[in-house]
């Protein structure tokens, strides 16, 4: 890869919130801490500004809520979304 930092492969859960008010379940693919890459039932346009959400399953750490822009939208084979998002901040 010729990015400047590392992408962690994952397979996990994520809530993604919209301007709207609106909550959308998908999976997060890949995190890095510049941005991830978001699968979700719906196309999110590039440019809108969402917070996203990975429940922490044990407890121990906290959730990761991050808010983020999407970038790129791409409709896949099963008719769901990729999304890449840009992080700009981590609460």
């Amino acid at each position: 890869e010729k990015r400047d930092h590392i992408r962690m492969k994952l397979d996990t859960p994520i809530q993604v919130k919209l301007d709207t008010g609106n909550y959308i379940e998908g999976t997060c693919l890949d995190l890095s801490v510049n941005g991830m890459q978001v699968e979700l039932d719906r196309a999110i346009n590039a440019g809108e500004c969402i917070e996203a959400c990975i429940r922490s399953e044990m407890g121990i750490v906290p959730d990761l809520v991050s808010k983020a822009t999407v970038v790129r939208t791409t409709q896949i084979e099963s008719g769901r979304y990729l999304h890449g998002v840009q992080i700009q901040s981590m609460q």
